[in-house]
C-alpha cells in the first residue's frame, strides 16, 4: 500500500502450489489460493545453459588456472575440456544449482595444482561428466565394473545428438573410455567391448558411411595412442579420480601396478 515500493518473487509457483497443498489437502485450490497474493505473473525464459557453463569457467578460476599453466598444451586442454563439458552439461536435465556445484568441484581439482603440473583437462572433465551425469556408473566404471561400452552407451542415450559437430566432438571421449577402461596399458591389441564394436562397423559397414568413417576414425586415435601415452592418459584420469573424490581418495584402489601411481 507504499507508494513507489513494489515485491518482486522468485519462486516455483508449481513447487509452492504443491506446498499449500501439503498444509490444506490434496484437493485444495492452490493455484487460486497463490493469486491472492500475486497481482502479474512473468514467467521467465529458459537459461542460456552454455554461457552460464562458459561464465562459470571465469567464476570458479579456471581460466586462471590455464593462463598459469606452463604446458604449451595448455591452451588445446582448456579448448578441449570445455567442448566436452559443454556437449554433457548444456541440458535442461541439470538445473542451475547441479552445473555449477560440478564447475566448482572441477575449479578446486585444478586450483590444487601447481602451475608446472598438467592438469590433463580432457580426463579431468570426462570423469566430472561421468560423476555428474550417472554418480552410480561413474563409481561402477572406476572399479572395474562395467565395461567402455556400457558408459558410452549410457552417455550417448541420455544425451543423443544427431548434429554431427557434436558427434564429431565424441571422438576424443570414445578414445579417453577405451584407454582408461583398461587393466593392461602395455597391451598391443587392447581388450575393449567399446572398441571391439567399432572393429566390426568398420569392416561390415559401407566403407563410405558416415558410422564407418567415425568407427575407423576412432580406432585410428586409439592407435596413436601408444604406451606410453596410454599409460600417461590413465594417471591422468586415476588422478582426477582422487582429486574430485576430494575426502574419499579410497573410493578406487589405484595401485594395482606402478604406472597407475601418481
Amino acid at each position: 500500500s507504499v507508494d513507489d515500493i513494489i515485491f518482486v518473487l522468485a519462486t516455483s509457483k508449481t513447487t509452492l502450489a504443491h506446498s499449500v497443498k501439503a498444509v490444506y489437502g490434496s484437493d485444495f485450490d492452490a493455484e487460486g489460493y497463490l493469486r491472492r497474493f500475486f497481482d502479474v505473473d512473468v514467467r521467465l525464459p529458459e537459461p542460456d545453459r552454455a554461457k552460464f557453463i562458459r561464465a562459470l569457467f571465469n567464476a570458479v578460476k579456471l581460466n586462471d588456472y590455464f593462463g598459469r599453466a606452463s604446458s604449451r598444451f595448455a591452451s588445446f586442454d582448456k579448448g578441449s575440456m570445455e567442448q566436452l563439458l559443454l556437449r554433457f552439461l548444456d541440458t535442461p536435465d541439470f538445473s542451475l544449482r547441479r552445473i555449477a556445484q560440478s564447475m566448482h568441484r572441477l575449479g578446486l581439482v585444478l586450483g590444487s595444482l601447481p602451475k608446472h603440473e598438467s592438469a590433463f583437462g580432457q580426463m579431468a572433465a570426462f570423469a566430472l561428466v561421468l560423476r555428474t551425469v550417472n554418480t552410480t556408473l561413474y563409481h561402477r566404471f572406476i572399479q572395474g565394473e562395467i565395461s567402455d561400452l556400457e558408459v558410452v552407451d549410457d552417455l550417448r542415450t541420455r544425451h543423443y545428438s544427431d548434429d554431427l559437430y557434436s558427434r564429431n566432438n565424441d571422438l576424443g571421449l570414445d578414445a579417453m573410455a577405451i584407454v582408461v577402461a583398461q587393466r593392461d596399458i602395455h597391451s598391443d591389441r587392447l581388450s575393449s567391448p567399446l572398441l571391439e564394436r567399432y572393429r566390426e562397423q568398420a569392416d561390415s559397414l559401407d566403407a563410405e558411411s558416415y558410422e564407418a568413417k567415425y568407427a575407423k576414425a576412432v580406432m585410428g586415435l586409439v592407435e596413436e595412442y601408444g604406451y606410453p601415452t596410454r599409460a600417461t592418459m590413465k594417471n591422468a584420469f586415476d588422478a582426477a579420480v582422487k582429486s574430485l573424490e576430494l575426502v574419499s581418495p579410497n573410493l578406487v584402489d589405484l595401485s594395482q601396478d606402478s604406472d597407475n601411481t601418481c
